[in-house]
């Protein structure tokens, strides 16, 4: 798998005559975009504000200091919760910005992926 990396970055020189510039390979087609969700699907009744936000296309930076956050507070034993759709079958990962919160300690944060609003809300 090495070796491809090499060959779709054009570095020849450096490669055994097998992989050499006059030999025919084919480059990846993959692309990387980060897509904002489309919609909320569901949030829990309490714990969650301005989810919003989260519909909104970033421009790649942490924004912390704009207001509008979308925040998710937990208490009395109340975990919020959201469902986002992105519009369509993906894969890769997700992003998260997070600022500071007061105790700076770990927090713990579970996601969980599925191709359908029932496989992501399973257990």
């Amino acid at each position: 798998m090495l070796l491809l990396a090499f060959v779709s970055t054009g570095l020849f020189a450096q490669l055994p005559p097998t992989f050499s510039a006059v030999r025919p390979y084919q480059k990846d087609a993959q692309i990387r975009q980060f897509l904002a969700p489309v919609k909320i699907l569901w949030k829990s009744e309490s714990g969650v504000k301005n989810e919003n936000k989260l519909l909104q296309i970033g421009n790649g930076q942490a924004d912390l200091n704009s207001g509008g956050l979308c925040t998710l507070n937990s208490f009395e034993g109340k975990k919020p919760s959201i469902l986002l759709d992105f519009g369509k079958e993906l894969h890769g990962g997700l992003q998260l910005v997070t600022g500071m919160w007061a105790g700076k300690k770990p927090i713990k944060l579970r996601i969980r992926f599925g191709e359908s609003a029932s496989e992501a809300m399973s257990d």
